[in-house]
């Protein structure tokens, strides 16, 4: 064979991983031409393979011995350097490739790692998306930019560079994975589903997502699936994943206390990074409560909530209120148009989480006039913007203030119907209402209720994305929120002039149909049976609610605080010293 041939079939068995036979390769190829760096190259990455990172390191100091300009071999030393812990060292080798080649996309992604590792997050984005453009059939840069923008808590982009991930030739299965895991986080279930059965077909070992899948299909009502899912895993050494996700379904199926055995062996045998996830604590509090032991199901639930990173803070939450009443003032509202007439008119359902907003939304989303829209949060992103900018919390130009509902209103259009009520239910948008007043001046609001401490309850025993309820972890916060929440709707009602139906959890479910009634000639849409029956909807309620509206109505849950005594009392203290303030 050829020196050229050699050096190619070593390069092919390097893209095989299979470095031991290229290095064999390589020395022959080597003994006869002592002088190519490309060869040298070429061993330092197949001893850099095996592990012989000092060998390594060498060779690719041979190769730029002979090339000194070799933007290859400086990149590549620099990687090994960074696995040997010389940081600096390979900083500099980066820095002499990228001298030599701009473009030399290891080189570009051994910068950003560094950024990133040294916790220059928005450098590392930059490095790792000019790698990845340098490179874009690599889906290792995709990858490694996509989690980068993921901390960064961009999921726009970071969907974008999991896709092109996924697209790339011989798509790692991480990169599907990845994907389904974002997805599944942004509550985006029916679209996280395709994404973990790629990552299973081009893995089919790879337990976290076959467990990811099943709890994706369980959302979705579809046991049978999610069960089958898990099948091919029976026999096999137990995965905590797979415990935790065979424990959540034996629940779903009424066999509570199988399913606390199922989880606890999660937990047990899980490592030490599996048992400081707050989901596998969450779903075992579930399953404790479900048999009865509501303490500790509670205890669970605590466990789970101080796994959680705490991002809120009283204090700025309560200037930001005082900002928000200062600046939507009588006077000012007063100054913008009023409600015109419009063929289609904005519901915003807002109050507490786990306040009824979901069962709401699905009984008007059985009436062919409404077109559901789920938790929407366009309006919380437009205010966060607002704030971060430091910009008034609402537009006063009046341009500004027409494009920002053609955005919000642009979400409305994907409906088979003409519908005459489009509803948004995240219920935080309660904090955005005078926006909602600019925009919207025809808005209808329906504000949810329900018992202070059967909703603390219901919200500490669930996993909330910290981003959107970041309070949710400590029952002083909670109260804090539902305190500021009966404060802030009252400054809402007396300036702002928009319609509002106060719907209380406990009295519509004693007297079901006529407050569906109420709620219908308040959004002035005619009758329809239909909406009694909004647990045979299709319709998947992709929030913490997803399982109860499947159901015909209970009324189980009304005192269920009663259950956890003095447990609730740090919530109880909290809330008549907030209502006091």
């Amino acid at each position: 064979m050829s020196g050229a041939g050699r050096l190619a079939e070593a390069e092919r068995l390097l893209s095989l991983r299979r470095p031991a036979e290229a290095l064999a390769l390589l020395e022959a190829h080597l003994r006869d031409e002592p002088g190519h760096a490309a060869g040298w190259c070429a061993r330092g990455r197949a001893l850099n393979n095996l592990g012989r990172l000092e060998e390594a390191s060498a060779a690719f100091s041979r190769a730029l011995d002979i090339d000194p300009a070799s933007a290859d071999a400086w990149a590549s030393l620099g990687h090994v350097l960074a696995r040997r812990g010389r940081i600096a060292d390979a900083v500099e080798a980066w820095q002499r490739a990228l001298a030599a080649d701009p473009g030399q996309a290891r080189a570009l992604a051994g910068m950003g790692a560094a950024a990133s590792a040294a916790g220059r997050r928005e450098e590392a984005a930059d490095w790792l998306r000019r790698a990845a453009e340098a490179e874009p059939d690599n889906a290792d840069h995709w990858i490694n930019l996509a989690q980068v923008l993921q901390f960064l808590e961009r999921p726009a982009q970071a969907e974008r560079a999991w896709r092109r991930a996924a697209a790339a030739p011989r798509a790692p299965a991480v990169a599907w994975a990845g994907l389904g895991r974002l997805l599944h986080g942004l509550g985006r279930v029916d679209d996280a589903i395709p994404a973990y059965r790629e990552a299973i077909a081009a893995d089919a070992a790879d337990a976290e997502s076959r467990a990811a899948l099943a709890l994706c299909l369980e959302v979705s009502g579809r046991i049978e699936a999610a069960t089958a899912v898990l099948a091919p895993w029976a026999g096999r050494p137990t995965h905590p994943a797979i415990e935790h996700a065979a424990g959540r379904l034996l629940a779903a199926a009424g066999r509570s206390g199988e399913a606390v055995q199922r989880i606890r062996r999660s937990l047990d045998e899980g490592d030490a990074a599996w048992r400081r996830l707050p989901l596998a604590w969450f779903s075992l509090g579930d399953a404790l409560d479900a048999t009865g032991d509501h303490l500790g199901a509670f205890d669970a639930w605590e466990r789970a909530n101080s796994l959680k990173p705490v991002t809120f803070s009283p204090e700025a939450f309560r200037a930001r209120l005082a900002a928000l009443m200062q600046w939507f003032s009588a006077e000012r509202v007063a100054g913008w148009p009023p409600a015109a007439a419009a063929p289609l008119r904005p519901v915003f359902i807002v109050g507490m989480p786990r306040s009824g907003t979901t069962l709401v939304e699905q009984v008007l989303g059985c009436h062919p006039a409404v077109q559901p829209g789920g938790e929407r949060l366009e309006l919380d992103a437009i205010a966060a913007a607002r704030h971060a900018a430091g910009r008034p919390p609402a537009p006063e130009d009046d341009a500004e203030t027409a494009a920002l509902r053609a955005r919000w209103l642009a979400g409305c259009a994907a409906s088979s119907v003409a519908a005459a009520r489009c509803t948004d239910k995240f219920p935080g948008n309660l904090l955005h209402l005078g926006l909602v007043r600019r925009l919207f001046p025809e808005a209808l609001i329906v504000w949810c209720r329900r018992d202070p401490a059967d909703t603390a309850v219901s919200i500490y025993a669930h996993d909330f994305n910290r981003r959107i309820v970041p309070w949710a972890t400590k029952l002083e916060h909670i109260a804090l929120v539902h305190a500021a929440q009966e404060r802030l709707m009252s400054h809402w009602r007396a300036v702002l002039g928009l319609p509002v139906l106060e719907l209380r959890y406990e009295t519509l479910l004693a007297d079901f149909e006529a407050w569906v009634r109420r709620l219908l000639a308040f959004l002035e849409l005619p009758w329809h049976e239909g909406c009694l029956r909004f647990h045979e909807s299709s319709r998947l309620a992709n929030t913490a609610s997803y399982a109860q509206v499947r159901r015909p109505l209970y009324t189980t849950s009304i005192g269920r605080h009663a259950r956890y005594g003095a447990r609730l009392e740090p919530f109880l203290r909290a809330l008549d010293a907030e209502r006091s303030r």
